[in-house]
């Protein structure tokens, strides 16, 4: 039972006290005294500050405060930032009983300027010295969590980068993040075993409180069947579950080496890759069970050799080079159905004869068959239909034999018609094709990283996701999710995230050089100058084009490392393929 004792706003203006404070004192009852508390604890110049603090138990409140000096009450001066609690004599006549005993005052001041403030009691058996750093209010984002249909998913991490903090959302799915003012970056909510929808959110120059920034989750079902690599597709690494197939956000039904069917037609205009309609796909699983999708389906297409086909039959089909029978594995029984197919006993899908033609020569005979049974028995590992590696477009510098050999030199990528795929040429060059001079310091220390935003509504892109904003890392490299201060120069680091390695090296522009951004009418240029790499006093200069068409330009002058990662990284993951490219041997040059 509690009982209050004293409440007002203050209206002295004697010794310091100043008008305009709520304040609130009263008397815990009970024979329990409560712990010191005070909450929020980082108040701000809005908030009311609350505490609770014990006192010795006393039979009455009457007993307590002629025991205490008097009245318990609060004053706030603001010239010395000081809140004080004491006792004003005479007490004052109290009507609680004096069998009711109490052991403890609550209340709450405020609220208060911005700024460190103490809070101050003393009182037998008590000494209370508080610091209490009040802030301004920072703006926050808030919404929901929830499922397609309209159920809260709790436990949600809230993630906003560039400073921005977490968060988790309730169990009504629900959250609230405070920011930064002026804050930059992205919110990504993330959950194993559910994907959302939008992924992200990106935000740029927050100053007020932004509601309704809710997401839709959908629960995934645990893999069981392998991974699925979208080749040509700004898609990452997604995977085949039982029962369905995840392309981002959607998924559709699916069983291992069975037809996929997408009757709602999920897979057009899927924005992330500009879209899946009127773009033809092929299929093509090699001989190590991995399913590689060239393109994109095509409503109302057919063709024989590669399974595509038309709107009134199901879409695609999930099938191995080998696997003529397609139950999942190669053997000899799939050679049986081959030589069947080549002596004209059998009648073959148009799926399954691409699985026999093992050598890519257009028919299926003796070699075929051969060449199956020579699978079969492990004496070879790979088909000759299978596809030649992979461009990655990715080339690791590790030694003196294998030194950087691009100084001179500018690679532009130019995206295919889909842009998750790139062709590539050489020029030499003299100067950096954008003048870097007019260009905003980034100011970046060791192993630091910035959050630059387009203005004008612009996006560049890398592998068909567009961006409106992005991460300049001090170490020679631009990310696009999230910022990153990794220095190893490793493959795994490159092929972690949507990255441009532009020199993925060990630098430090804090000791000396500039790093900087500028922003054109149709590219933004980001260019390291005269950086050391770390520990050394050498010096490395290079930039980064990203054009709003899709475009991406990298350029060197003279570069001191010898060692580093140069290239684009769609964020799968080293592929299990990986073959490095060699950059200034493989592309021509103008």
């Amino acid at each position: 039972m509690r009982r209050v004792i004293f409440t007002s706003v203050l209206v002295f203006a004697l010794c310091g006290i100043v008008s305009g404070y709520e304040l609130e004192v009263s008397w815990i009852y009970g024979e329990n005294p409560p712990d010191f508390n005070r909450s929020p604890e980082y108040p701000t110049t809005s908030d009311l500050i609350h505490f609770t603090i014990p006192t010795d138990v006393f039979s009455s409140q009457q007993i307590a405060e002629q025991a205490l000096g008097g009245t318990p009450t609060l004053s706030i001066y603001p010239a010395d930032r000081t809140i004080e609690l004491l006792f004003q004599s005479p007490p004052q006549d109290s009507p609680v009983p004096i069998d009711e005993p109490v052991c403890g005052l609550e209340g709450y001041f405020g609220p208060l300027e911005q700024g460190r403030w103490l809070f101050f009691s003393q009182f037998p058996g008590t000494i209370v010295l508080d610091s209490i750093d009040v802030i301004i209010p920072s703006p926050t984002i808030f919404g929901y969590v929830r499922t397609d249909g309209g159920l809260g998913i709790g436990d949600v991490t809230m993630t906003f980068s560039n400073g921005g903090g977490t968060t988790n959302t309730d169990s009504s799915g629900y959250y609230a993040m405070r920011v930064p003012e002026g804050w930059s970056g992205t919110a990504t909510p993330s959950m194993s075993g559910y994907a959302f929808s939008p992924p992200q959110r990106v935000y740029n120059n927050v100053t007020s409180d932004i509601s309704g920034q809710n997401y839709i989750a959908s629960k995934l079902l645990p893999p069981t069947k392998g991974r699925v690599k979208f080749i040509g597709t700004a898609l990452k690494a997604d995977e085949i579950y039982d029962g369905q197939i995840i392309l981002g956000n959607y998924s559709i039904p699916v069983a291992v080496n069975e037809v996929i069917d997408d009757p709602n037609n999920l897979l057009d205009g899927i924005t992330d890759v500009n879209t899946y309609y009127n773009q033809p796909l092929d299929i093509r699983p090699n001989s190590y069970g991995k399913v590689y999708i060239y393109g994109y389906y095509r409503k109302g297409v057919f063709d024989q050799d590669f399974g595509r086909v038309n709107a009134f039959q199901k879409p695609y089909y999930i099938i191995r080079l080998g696997d003529v029978s397609g139950n999942g594995e190669v053997s000899n029984y799939d050679a049986l159905i081959a030589i069947q197919y080549a002596a004209g006993l059998l009648i073959l899908k148009p799926e399954q004869i691409w699985a026999a033609d093992v050598d890519d020569n257009g028919k299926v005979n003796a070699d075929d068959v051969d060449l199956i049974e020579q699978y079969a028995a492990g004496s070879i590992e790979r088909f000759p239909g299978d596809d030649e590696p992979l461009d990655y477009f990715t080339e690791q510098f590790s030694s003196a034999e294998d030194a950087f050999d691009l100084s001179n030199i500018s690679i532009m990528f130019k995206p295919a018609k889909d842009g998750t795929s790139y062709g590539a040429y050489l020029k030499e060059i003299t100067q950096l094709p954008t003048d870097p001079n007019d260009g905003i310091d980034l100011e970046l220390d060791d192993d630091d990283y910035e959050f630059v935003a387009l203005s004008d509504e612009v996006t560049v892109s890398i592998f068909g996701s567009n961006f409106s904003s992005f991460y300049v890392g001090s170490n020679g490299y631009i990310t696009f999710t999230d910022g990153d201060n990794s220095y190893s120069g490793t493959l795994s680091d490159h092929f972690d995230t949507k990255r441009i390695s532009c020199l993925f090296v060990d630098l430090n522009p804090s000791e000396a050089g500039l790093v900087s951004s500028r922003q054109l009418a149709d590219r933004v240029a980001v260019t390291w100058e005269n950086v050391p790499e770390y520990g050394k006093s050498d010096s490395n200069t290079f930039q980064v084009e990203m054009y709003f068409d899709g475009r991406i330009r990298l350029s060197w002058l003279a570069m001191a490392a010898q060692k580093g990662v140069v290239g684009l990284s769609n964020g799968i993951g080293v592929p299990i393929d990986f073959q490095e490219t060699d950059i200034s041997e493989r592309y021509p040059k103008l």
